[in-house]
């Protein structure tokens, strides 16, 4: 083949990838992002997206980085809206994204299996995730942000929930600092502490010290991932537990979504709960 008929092809190639490209912008949907207050198009995910949501399943068993990566990846090809800065929206207008995008390009069905403890039934729980979206929009109250101050005031932490790139941004810093093979007990237990103050780090910005009657100011948002954890690592218990309850009272709206609860039929009547996980099966056309 010549070159000239080459290029002629390659050309012809990339003409018709930009017209299914602007064919795709014909199935896009509306999102209703929260940090935005306003509605923002979203295209389906395409079929080599759903390669790479395929191929991020394979990870360590401890981690989920690459579907945090990949969905990232997606939401911010996906946009409709080239004004819209995806790495800036929060981890809860993500949640929502991921919602709409399952619900759009896989389907709104989705079955939750819940087993009883006391008598082994199992229970088919099938949601409709439209439903569930339009059942508790008017009931999640998160506060995005707040100021956790220890009792003598030397300590004043400002918590935010992550952005998207935040999320993005420290977990791989995390992931290339932090053992990614288990291979026995005491490795597992470094890595679940890893874990335990990664998950603060992405929530708390800034630190403010009072020493000598002066307050010295800590931007962790300026720091590397193993600076931040150092810093957070000299928080006295108390404070701490302020900054665990902000990200506590997060999930447990976001649970207003993904918990699914039900009573057994059997004689206990047994609660049964389980959390559905937005992660790559999530997304996986069965």
């Amino acid at each position: 083949m010549s070159q000239d008929n080459e290029i002629l092809k390659q050309g012809n190639i990339n003409d018709l990838i930009n017209i299914m490209n602007k064919a795709n912008d014909t199935f896009a949907y509306e999102v209703f992002v929260p940090s935005l207050e306003k509605n923002v198009p979203f295209r389906e995910i395409n079929t080599a997206q759903q390669k790479k949501l395929v191929k991020s399943i394979i990870d360590s068993p401890v981690f989920n980085t690459e579907f945090i990566f990949t969905l990232k990846s997606i939401i911010d090809e996906n946009c409709a809206d080239s004004s819209v800065n995806v790495g800036e929206l929060s981890i809860y207008d993500k949640l929502l994204i991921a919602l709409y995008m399952r619900i759009y390009s896989v389907g709104n069905d989705l079955t939750i299996n819940l087993k009883c403890p006391d008598c082994d039934k199992v229970h088919d729980v099938n949601i409709q995730l439209s439903e569930l979206l339009d059942e508790v929009k008017d009931n999640i109250d998160i506060t995005p942000s707040a100021i956790i101050e220890d009792e003598t005031g030397v300590y004043k932490v400002h918590c935010q929930m992550p952005t998207i790139n935040d999320e993005y941004n420290l977990e791989d810093q995390f992931r290339r600092n932090t053992k990614i093979e288990v291979e026995n007990q005491d490795e597992l237990r470094e890595t679940i502490g890893n874990i335990f103050t990664s998950e603060l780090v992405k929530y708390i910005t800034k630190i403010e010290v009072k020493s000598d009657d002066k307050i010295i100011e800590l931007d962790l948002k300026t720091m590397k991932f193993e600076d931040r954890i150092k810093l957070i690592e000299r928080l006295n218990v108390k404070t701490l537990k302020g900054v665990i309850e902000f990200i506590s009272n997060i999930k447990q709206e976001f649970d207003k979504i993904t918990l699914v609860k039900m009573n057994c039929d059997c004689e206990e009547k047994t609660l049964l709960e389980k959390r559905f996980s937005i992660d790559s099966n999530f997304f996986i056309i069965s």
